[in-house]
């Protein structure tokens, strides 16, 4: 009996660490003063190390890489190709400010944009680790003023028009 109790507590603590659920969140701003897009993704801690070690990324920990210039820019490579947007006819050129491991399992990385004027219309794509994580989903809130607008990723949706009005 003590054997079959054991094997269950075993199973139980392989299933508490894992989540059926994935999600990425973007949120993005246009400031008026630097006229350019100020874009945060937050992302699960444990699934975008993962995610960095399956594109060969030597990353274990992203706590170890903060203020490794290079580290930033491969990692910003990798995030950025899995979120881009475009604002009316023009890309958004994302540059990588740096990021942030919270302890509640998240991490912030942040990003702006070249100068650009502001726009109403963003054609946007977000499959960011959808291939790596066929449950990811991933939600963009832009905010302006004291509004927000959401819109949500799906792998049967991976882009979508967002109009401000």
């Amino acid at each position: 009996m003590k054997l079959i109790v054991s094997i269950l507590a075993l199973f139980a603590s392989f299933s508490i660490h894992a989540h059926a659920y994935y999600f990425g969140f973007a949120e993005m701003s246009y400031n008026q003063d630097n006229q350019n897009y100020e874009v945060t993704l937050v992302l699960s801690t444990h699934d975008v190390e993962e995610y960095f070690q399956s594109k060969s990324l030597n990353i274990k920990e992203l706590e170890d890489h903060i203020g490794d210039a290079n580290k930033l820019a491969e990692m910003s490579k990798v995030l950025l190709s899995g979120f881009k947007v475009k604002a009316g006819t023009q890309t958004l050129q994302l540059s990588s400010i740096g990021y942030e491991v919270l302890p509640n399992g998240l991490t912030h990385f942040y990003f702006n944009s070249q100068k650009i004027p502001s726009s109403q219309n963003f054609d946007i794509e977000f499959d960011l680790m959808m291939e790596f994580l066929p449950e990811q989903q991933n939600k963009l809130t832009f905010l302006q003023d004291e509004r927000s607008i959401t819109t949500v990723f799906t792998q049967s949706n991976k882009s979508n028009i967002l109009t401000l009005n």
